[in-house]
């Protein structure tokens, strides 16, 4: 979340060819952490633990969870749908395990999703349909 936000890999490209695009990067291009929304799909172990420290980051944090969430950490908003975490979150972060059903995350879901937002797959393969 943090590479993305302050674009690390891109700076790094342009620093290694010796280029610098101080308007590209520099006057807090950067939008920070604090304040956003984080959209946590899949609510087990490991989401909840990127709950915590996106709290620690100042971030809002809503889940959703196939088996539904239940005892979530103070301050975790739940959502019924995929549709409405799309809708509302500045960073989607997947953590689910695939299914035989076929993939969870499509363009439908992509569609929906705020248009900077940033999208973190930590899913196995099969999760979204790419």
């Amino acid at each position: 979340m943090l590479a993305c936000d302050r674009r690390i890999v891109a700076q790094d490209k342009m620093l290694k060819k010796a280029t610098w695009a101080k308007g590209t990067f520099g006057d807090g291009r950067a939008k920070g952490l604090k304040g956003r929304v984080l959209g946590i799909i899949g609510f087990g172990r490991i989401g909840r633990r990127v709950a915590i420290l996106a709290q620690a980051f100042g971030m809002h944090v809503v889940a959703w969870s196939r088996s539904g969430v239940e005892n979530a950490p103070a301050g975790v908003g739940l959502v019924a749908t995929l549709h409405a975490l799309a809708a509302q979150c500045d960073v989607v972060s997947v953590h689910t395990a695939p299914d035989s059903s076929g993939p969870l995350l499509g363009d439908e879901f992509f569609s929906e999703m705020k248009r900077n937002a940033i999208f973190i797959n930590i899913a196995r393969e099969g999760v979204v349909d790419e």
